[in-house]
């Protein structure tokens, strides 16, 4: 369970990292980043829920 809390607030803090990077600089490789760093975060949190329901 711990692990799980750990990725949550690791991906929430990668895309908060990209945001904030994009607001400081706009430009089309930021958004990109943005949208990556978003996804992954996304990605990160769906396969951890996943992984502790199975676990349960």
């Amino acid at each position: 369970m711990e692990s799980v809390v750990k990725t949550i607030v690791f991906s929430v803090g990668l895309i908060f990292f990209a945001l904030i990077k994009f607001t400081i600089k706009q430009d089309e490789n930021s958004k990109k980043l943005v949208l990556q760093m978003s996804l992954v975060g996304c990605f990160l949190i769906i396969y951890n829920a996943i992984w502790s329901y199975f676990i349960r």
